[in-house]
């Protein structure tokens, strides 16, 4: 029941609400349940800034981008353009974001680092 209500959720409102009556229930959260009400905050940013798929290798993390996506298309030619080559915009509109070799071995946290960043703008 919990996992459907989780993947069903619109916005963090929705997940920290869920996360709190999950603990009322049933007390302390173990890890993994953490780490899928992490996985499911970034769905729900995906959702938000109309990015189809994201795709994270060793080398890359790839967010493809809905053409009716909000993000402001200036702000993200500056920032590519500003980023010394750690981005890429390809004409297919995939946002390709080049790894550090630290980041590769933690690709949900450098994931919620990049929405973050897009969030931003």
């Amino acid at each position: 029941m919990f996992y459907k209500r989780f993947s069903l959720a619109r916005s963090h409102d929705d997940l920290s609400v869920i996360f709190e009556e999950m603990v009322d229930r049933f007390g302390e959260a173990p890890a993994a349940v953490g780490n899928l009400r992490r996985l499911i905050a970034i769905k729900v940013d995906l959702r938000r800034l109309r990015i189809h798929r994201l795709d994270a290798g060793m080398s890359a993390i790839s967010l493809e981008l809905d053409r009716a996506t909000p993000l402001d298309p200036g702000h993200v030619v500056d920032m590519v353009n500003a980023s010394g080559g750690k981005w890429r915009l390809t004409s297919e509109m995939k946002l390709i974001y080049r790894l550090k070799v630290d980041e590769s071995s933690r690709p949900m946290k450098t994931s919620r680092e990049i929405l973050d960043k897009l969030l931003s703008l």
